[in-house]
């Protein structure tokens, strides 16, 4: 992965670190204010739908921030580093969402997993060995924290290969009986909603181990009180 991430220059890229360093900071500070808001509103018990979409939002935050943060630590010591996320937001297929999130580590999966497997059992196995590997290390990293979530993450990147190889099937579909291909606010709207649910199983581990809205956003909420409100 990092053999992917970094690109030695010998050069300190002032600029650069600049631009990373305030995106790092604004998506930060917007991501922690979210999640004082979060609390503020009652979250997650007052609305479980809301609770969700909002925790997406500053989970992208805090993970974008903190990639544009190293960014520009790394662009000050001579090195260049490709861009972690490309506007996850615009994604019109679960594909191009993946192929949009974690840059790096998607580049590694691909060299490393997708196309060895690919290459000797096509590209339906690589697709499911790829996002197998994942689920496995995911399940690893929470199941650690609390055994009960064993499952869920297998469970959420199960749903989003199975997603890529029905999406695959009916794209090559459309292109041979119509040559066509879905207009893009409908596989943009169709794949939100996709997104948005399947996410319940993901947010569930992030829940049990540290609640955005409940746990960090209610510190935070308790921090601001205590020192700005009189």
């Amino acid at each position: 992965v990092f053999s992917i991430c970094f690109q030695p220059l010998g050069v300190p890229r002032i600029p650069t670190a600049a631009r990373f360093g305030l995106s790092g900071l604004a998506k930060t500070g917007l991501a922690l204010a979210l999640l004082v808001f979060g609390a503020y509103v009652g979250l997650p018990d007052s609305s479980r739908w809301f609770d969700l979409a909002l925790k997406i939002v500053e989970l992208h935050l805090l993970l974008s921030g903190m990639f544009d943060s190293w960014t520009a630590t790394y662009a000050l010591l001579g090195y260049r580093l490709q861009h972690y996320f490309l506007n996850v937001y615009a994604s019109r297929t679960v594909r191009d969402f993946w192929f949009r999130y974690n840059r790096p580590v998607n580049q590694f999966y691909n060299k490393h997993i997708f196309k060895p497997v690919r290459a000797r059992w096509g590209a339906a196995a690589g697709v499911l060995a790829t996002f197998a590997f994942t689920a496995v290390i995911h399940e690893y990293i929470f199941v650690v924290a609390v055994p009960q979530l064993i499952g869920r993450q297998t469970l959420f990147f199960s749903m989003h290969a199975i997603a890529i190889l029905v999406e695959l099937q009916v794209g090559s579909y459309l292109r041979t009986q119509f040559s066509s291909r879905l207009p893009f606010w409908m596989s943009w709207a169709l794949t939100t909603l996709f997104l948005y649910f399947s996410l319940f199983p993901f947010m569930s581990c992030m829940d049990a181990v540290l609640d955005l809205h409940g746990d960090a956003g209610a510190w935070l909420l308790e921090m601001v009180r205590h020192f700005f409100v009189v």
